[in-house]
């Protein structure tokens, strides 16, 4: 379900599925785009994160009869999970916009505009 409702966040045209952008431009934003994050980041991970481990639970079940190729399984998706979410975690804190990867291909244009004013603002500034 959280899959779902993540992808239409992602992909819904209507006001419901799109909550989460920000309407006011950069100049006048007063903090970081936590929204964003959370519909483009946090939700479709979380999602992906319980999708594996209910993928992993009869993998569990050989794991704990002391089997080693489930234990090296369950070990190696640990790993990837948690480089995932590491990844994720640094794309999308304390940022005023996401990197443009993350956004829905009719939001990636604003945003790369906005990107371009705040690195010209900061290089005006040095």
């Amino acid at each position: 379900m959280l899959a779902v409702i993540s992808a239409w966040m992602r992909r819904g045209s209507s006001r419901a599925a799109r909550w989460w952008v920000r309407r006011v431009p950069l100049d006048e934003a007063t903090d970081y785009a936590n929204a964003e994050a959370i519909a483009l980041a946090f939700t479709p991970m979380i999602a992906q994160t319980l999708i594996v481990a209910g993928l992993c639970m009869p993998v569990a079940s050989f794991a704990v009869g002391g089997s080693g190729l489930g234990s090296t399984v369950l070990g190696a998706v640990l790993v990837v999970e948690i480089l995932l979410w590491i990844v994720i975690l640094l794309a999308a804190v304390y940022r005023w916009i996401l990197p443009l990867w993350l956004y829905p291909s009719g939001l990636r244009e604003v945003r790369r505009d906005e990107r371009d004013r705040l690195r010209a603002a900061k290089e005006h500034r040095r």
